[in-house]
């Protein structure tokens, strides 16, 4: 099955004063969410727009509080002085292998005019303090 997924831009107010880049908050909408209709958004903080995890091949992901499903759609100013996310990326994944202890995916982000961009093949393994994935490579 596809699942829905966003990419979003986070401003941060210290990113914002200070030059720092900003990072991006990846939502999925979690597979087991057919079971439990309100589950909230898988959602992992990176460090580097998806466009560019091919050349990394490998990233560390930071586990954020499940969001709720409107944010897949949702941007401006969040509360709270959080600062500011706009949508950076829109895809599907498709899970092959969705546990605890691993989750194989296939990302296949859409580019602005609607067409699908290359494929990417992630596996993602949990550490102490998140999650690393690891780029198999693209699909073709």
């Amino acid at each position: 099955m596809q699942w829905p997924t966003t990419l979003l831009r986070h401003d941060t107010p210290a990113a914002m004063n200070s030059g720092v880049q900003p990072h991006y908050d990846w939502l999925i909408l979690d597979p087991q969410a057919h079971r439990n209709p309100d589950l909230g958004l898988w959602t992992m903080r990176t460090p580097a727009h998806w466009r560019d995890w091919p050349k990394l091949q490998r990233l560390d992901l930071t586990p954020l509080p499940r969001h709720r499903r409107r944010y897949l759609h949702w941007e401006g100013q969040l509360t709270g002085n959080r600062g500011h996310v706009h949508i950076a990326g829109r895809g599907h994944v498709v899970a092959h292998l969705w546990t605890p202890a691993r989750i194989e995916l296939t990302l296949h982000p859409h580019a602005a005019n609607h067409a699908t961009e290359e494929p990417i093949a992630l596996s993602l393994t949990p550490l102490a303090a998140g999650w690393r994935g690891v780029v198999n490579s693209p699909v073709r």
